[in-house]
This record gives structure tokens, C-alpha cells and sequence, in this order.
């Protein structure tokens, strides 16, 4: 997926007229994040709970019960929890060594 897929670009015109792309992240329902990680929608909602070992717990927005992912968080999420496993898989054979 590009940068061009994640965020939409909205024109703002600015008082000398010249125009300014504003950059507006795309909000997305726990269905549309299980889709983009391809697991199920009771999987996202562990993993925004922190109940997914060695995972980072997912940020969301709550509004009651229902839970809405910023696409830059979860794109920041998914590099940082990727990172986190080469460490730990580092650490274990180290260890093992």
C-alpha cells in the first residue's frame, strides 16, 4: 500500500488564493482494520484491549462501545510491533547461544 492509499488530500485555499494540500487522516472501523491486517474483528478488539502477547496495545478512539483506528496510527503500530519481534527473536537467540 503507498502513502497515496493511506491518507486523502483535501485542497484549502488560502487568502492569496494560492491552494494548500491538507493532509486528512482517514479514520477506520475495527472491520476495516481486520481486513488491512487480515484477522478477525474480535482480534482487533484484543489488540486495542492489550490482550494480544507481545504486542503493543492497538490506539483507538472510543466512542462507546464502538472503537475507531486512525489509519497513521495503525500503519505506526503495525512498524513499531514489526520492529519489536526482530528484538525479540534477536534476544531469544542470543540467549539461546
Amino acid at each position: 500500500m503507498t502513502t497515496s492509499d493511506q491518507v486523502k488530500r483535501t485542497p484549502d485555499a488560502m487568502s492569496d488564493g494560492v491552494v494548500n494540500m491538507r493532509v486528512v487522516d482517514e479514520i477506520l472501523t475495527a472491520d476495516e482494520v481486520a481486513r488491512d491486517l487480515r484477522c478477525s474483528k474480535a482480534h482487533v478488539y484484543k489488540a486495542i484491549n492489550g490482550r494480544v502477547g507481545r504486542v503493543s496495545p492497538l490506539p483507538a478512539i472510543s466512542m462507546g462501545r464502538k472503537k475507531l483506528v486512525r489509519r497513521s496510527a495503525l500503519e505506526r503500530w503495525k512498524r513499531a510491533n514489526e520492529r519489536g519481534s526482530d528484538i525479540v527473536n534477536t534476544v531469544a537467540e542470543i540467549g539461546a547461544v
